[in-house]
C-alpha cells in the first residue's frame, strides 16, 4: 500500500528533455512552487545514469518528505542546501508521519507491503540527505579535519534514518504460478475463447502479450518496447531485448516520458519450449494487425500499415501504454481469480528455470538471460527452490522441459 500520492501537498511531474531522456520534477500543487535542492538532486541522479525506475522512485519518496515539512512549517529546501540534514526529532517525526498515512494507527500495525513503502520512502530520504551534507556542508577547519568532520556527519545522519526503519525479519521469496493457474489463464487468453468479448486485435495482442511474459521471463517495459526489427524472422529464430540507450534510429515514442525503459541489460533470447508459438504467434499478429496486404505493380504485397516500429499497439494504432497493459492484467484477475500481475509471469518463469540449472555455467546464463549485472538477483528464486524442494514441490527437470498447461 503506498500513501495517497493525490493528497500529497507535493506532486511528481514527468517530462522529456531535449535529449528524450525521462526525467522528473518536484511541484507544490497549489503554488506551483519547484523546491530547489530537489531539482539539483534529481539532475545529480541523471547525471549517474541511475535508470528511469530509481529517479521516479526517489522523487516520490522525496514528495512526501516535503509535504511532511509543508504541513510542519519546515523549511526543507534551507536545510538541505546548508549542508544540515535533519534533526533526529525532525526524522523520528517524519517517520510517525508516514506510518500513519500508510495506515498505521493504535490498534492496527502496518501491513508487510506497507512497512516494505516506509522503508524505501525512508531509504530515499536519506539519500538526498546524505547527498547534501557531503555537497554543501561547511567548515572553518583545515581541510583534513573538514574532510572527516563532513564524514562524520553524514554517517550520523544516515544511522538516523536506518534507525526509524522497521524491522522486517521476512527474507523475500518469488512468488509463483501453479500449473493449474498457468492453465486457467491460457485458457482465458486463446484467442479463439475470447475474441468474440473483445475482437480480433485486442485477443491477440493480449495473447502475444501474456506468452512473451512467460515463454521468455520478460518485464512488461521490455515487450512493451520490442519492435518489429527485434522479433524472430526468416533465419533470425530469436528475440532481442534492447536497452533505449543503445537504440540509434532516431525513433521518438509517442508514450513519452511515460514510454516504458528496459531497466535489465540487452540480449538475445532464444526459443527454449518444444510447444512454443513462436515465431508463428508473432507472424499471425504482425499480419493481421500490423500489415496489410496491398497491390502494387500488379501483385499483392505486404506493407506496414502504422508509422511507427512497435510491436504491441493500442486499438488506435499507438504504442500500447503500460496502464493499459495493467488493465489487461485487471482482467485476467477479475476472470480467473488468480491474484494477476505481469511480473508474476516472470516469476513463474525464473522459478522454473532455476529449479532446473545444473551446473554453475547453467546458473550464468540464467542471470544472461534475466537481463542482471550480478548473481544476487537470483537469490529469491534460491529462496523460492530451497521452500519449494522442502514442501517436496518437483518440477520436471528432463531435457525436453514441456509446460502441458502452456500446450
Amino acid at each position: 500500500m503506498r500513501p495517497d500520492r493525490v493528497s500529497l501537498a507535493y506532486r511528481v511531474i514527468p517530462f522529456l528533455d531535449q535529449d528524450a531522456t525521462s526525467r522528473y520534477v518536484l511541484m507544490h500543487r497549489e503554488s506551483g512552487r519547484l523546491p530547489i535542492a530537489s531539482s539539483i538532486y534529481e539532475t545529480h541522479l541523471a547525471q549517474k545514469s541511475d535508470s528511469q525506475k530509481t529517479r521516479s522512485g526517489s522523487l516520490y519518496g522525496i514528495a512526501s518528505l516535503y509535504s511532511w515539512a509543508d504541513e510542519r512549517g519546515v523549511d526543507l529546501d534551507a536545510q538541505l542546501l546548508s549542508g544540515e540534514g535533519l534533526a533526529p526529532s525532525q526524522i523520528s517525526a517524519f517517520s510517525a508521519w508516514l506510518r500513519v498515512r500508510l495506515g498505521e494507527d493504535g490498534k492496527a500495525r502496518l501491513t508487510p507491503e506497507s512497512r516494505t513503502t516506509h522503508n524505501q520512502t525512508l531509504h530515499f530520504c536519506r539519500q538526498i540527505c546524505v547527498h547534501f551534507i557531503t555537497q554543501y556542508a561547511t567548515s572553518n577547519s583545515a581541510v583534513a579535519e573538514r574532510v572527516m568532520q563532513i564524514e562524520l556527519l553524514a554517517n550520523s545522519q544516515g544511522r538516523e534514518w536506518t534507525r526509524t526503519r522497521i524491522k522486517t525479519r521476512k527474507k523475500r521469496v518469488a512468488p509463483d504460478l501453479t500449473d493449474e493457474e498457468l492453465a486457467r489463464i491460457e485458457e482465458f487468453l486463446l484467442p479463439e475463447n475470447r475474441s468474440r468479448n473483445v475482437g480480433q486485435d485486442i485477443a491477440w495482442r493480449d495473447y502475444l502479450l501474456w506468452r512473451l511474459t512467460i515463454e521468455f521471463g520478460l518485464r512488461l517495459g521490455e515487450v512493451l518496447s520490442l519492435r518489429l526489427q527485434d522479433c524472430p524472422a526468416l533465419g533470425r529464430n530469436y528475440i532481442s531485448v534492447v536497452r533505449i540507450e543503445e537504440r540509434d534510429d532516431g525513433v521518438i515514442d509517442s508514450r513519452g516520458a511515460h514510454a516504458p525503459r528496459p531497466k535489465t541489460l540487452s540480449r538475445d533470447l532464444r526459443f527454449l519450449w518444444k510447444e512454443t508459438r513462436f515465431p508463428h504467434l508473432i507472424a499471425q499478429y504482425t499480419t493481421r494487425f500490423r500489415r496489410a496486404s496491398v497491390k502494387e505493380h500488379g501483385r499483392q504485397v505486404y506493407r506496414w500499415v502504422l508509422p511507427h516500429p512497435f510491436l504491441i499497439v493500442a486499438t488506435n494504432g499507438k504504442p500500447l501504454s503500460i496502464s493499459t497493459a495493467n488493465d489487461v492484467a485487471s482482467a485476467i484477475k477479475a476472470a480467473t481469480g488468480i491474484n494477476f500481475h505481469w511480473h508474476l509471469a516472470r516469476h513463474a518463469f525464473f522459478n522454473r528455470m532455476y529449479l532446473r540449472a545444473k551446473t554453475n555455467q547453467e546458473l550464468q546464463d540464467l542471470v544472461y538471460w534475466g537481463g542482471w549485472e550480478s548473481e544476487k538477483s537470483l537469490e529469491i528464486y534460491s529462496r523460492r527452490a530451497r521452500a519449494d524442494r522442502a514442501k517436496g514441490v518437483m518440477r520436471s527437470e528432463n531435457e525436453n522441459w514441456s509446460w502441458t498447461a502452456l500446450q
